[in-house]
């Protein structure tokens, strides 16, 4: 009988401890703020770090905090999106499929759907010296691999709103850009999103926006 509570004693301790460990990259304490809020919504309550953790549109997470020149605190959330990757899988076939390999449109179409890196990204700004916060922006953070890079203004209700549902969002319920924001959380309206993507790069190259590696 000891032997077995010395055995479970040391099981809780070992187990207390994996805790511990796994927790210590995220007890930043503006982090912490903002992960811990409880939201409460037709009588059921979540968390904002429940939400975005386990978005299923999401992959390697990340969350960051600092604060900058003028003393203000951020808290920064990070995801590279399934989604986006399947949009240029599509994207690039539906090409191969209808057009011929030296047509213009194609060309410059693969150019623009050659980006390295996609992210979505949410800043939350800490509100004074307390706790309370503020989502300050949402973007998609597109960036090529030469450098260029393009951050596209999503509509900040609307990507909560898939995420707090783990649902796609309605195309309908998308005014602006038609199809952007519920490929990303869903379904594709594939000739617009191409065409939006393709005008990202040219912001982004444009000789006032580029700023080549060196």
């Amino acid at each position: 009988m000891e032997r077995k509570l010395l055995s479970f004693r040391t099981s809780v301790i070992a187990a207390l401890a994996a805790l511990t460990l796994a927790g210590c990259s995220s007890l930043n304490p503006d982090i912490r703020a903002v992960k811990d809020t409880v939201i409460e919504e037709n009588h059921s309550f979540f968390t904002v770090g429940r939400v975005l953790d386990f978005y299923p549109d999401c992959k390697d997470t990340n969350w960051d905090a600092y604060k900058d020149p003028q003393g203000h605190r951020w808290v920064h959330y990070t995801c590279a999106t399934k989604s986006i990757d399947d949009f240029r899988t599509n994207a690039l076939k539906t090409l191969s499929d209808k057009r011929k390999p030296n047509d213009p449109f194609r060309i410059k179409a693969e150019k623009a759907l050659g980006y390295s890196d996609a992210e979505l990204l949410i800043k939350f700004r800490l509100l004074g010296v307390s706790d309370k916060w503020k989502i300050n922006s949402t973007s998609l953070e597109l960036t090529w691999p030469d450098g260029a890079t393009r951050s596209v203004s999503l509509p900040v209700y609307l990507v909560l709103a898939a995420m707090k549902k783990g649902e796609p969002i309605k195309p309908e319920e998308v005014n602006e850009r038609p199809g952007f924001i519920s490929r990303m959380f869903g379904s594709l309206m594939e000739s617009v999103e191409l065409h939006f993507i393709m005008s990202a790069y040219d912001d982004a190259h444009s000789a006032k926006n580029f700023h080549p590696k060196k």
